[in-house]
């Protein structure tokens, strides 16, 4: 999980106040001991002919200046232009399809916002006539509660004599 590594700091050897006293050599308290010996004798492993050679090959003329090469460069650079005209003609194609589609759903969506203007109006316009309508009921009602409260004090006033 974690890699047993030394830190890459130096610390430099501080002078001491007794010379007599020699500090003992010290080791990284977190290597093993198998680590330390391992480090000191391990090998750069061979490679084998499986592992790509990267070092250059002695060729002294450039692979473009065959002309088999030169043609069968030529044909794909013509087939990846030809995908790549074909590729944004379907591109466009879909773009304009979905902008019909878009333009369609927005019409229609019009159309209901349309409708429902028209039926708020309507809304509004019922609301005004039935607010009318209501003031003349609440007159009405005015009129006939100074009605009942006058024939209520004449009744009292019959009465209690």
């Amino acid at each position: 999980m974690f890699g047993l590594k030394k830190s890459p700091l130096k610390i430099g050897k501080h002078s001491k106040v007794d010379p007599e006293y020699t500090d003992p050599p010290r080791s990284n308290p977190f290597d093993s001991d198998d680590e330390l010996d391992n480090k000191q004798t391990l090998k750069p492993p061979r490679k084998t002919s499986s592992e790509p050679n990267l070092t250059a090959p002695n060729v002294s003329s450039n692979p473009f200046d065959d002309d088999e090469e030169r043609g069968n460069l030529l044909h794909l650079w013509e087939q990846i232009t030809r995908t790549h005209n074909v590729a944004v003609e379907m591109d466009h194609d879909l773009s304009r399809v979905e902008k019909a589609k878009q333009d369609d759903s927005l019409s229609d969506l019009s159309n209901l916002l349309g409708e429902l203007k028209d039926m708020a109006v309507d809304m509004g316009t019922e609301i005004e006539r039935q607010t009318k309508v209501m003031d003349h009921f609440q007159d009405d009602v005015d009129e006939l509660n100074f009605r009942v409260k006058g024939a209520n004090q004449r009744g009292r006033r019959l009465l209690g004599k």
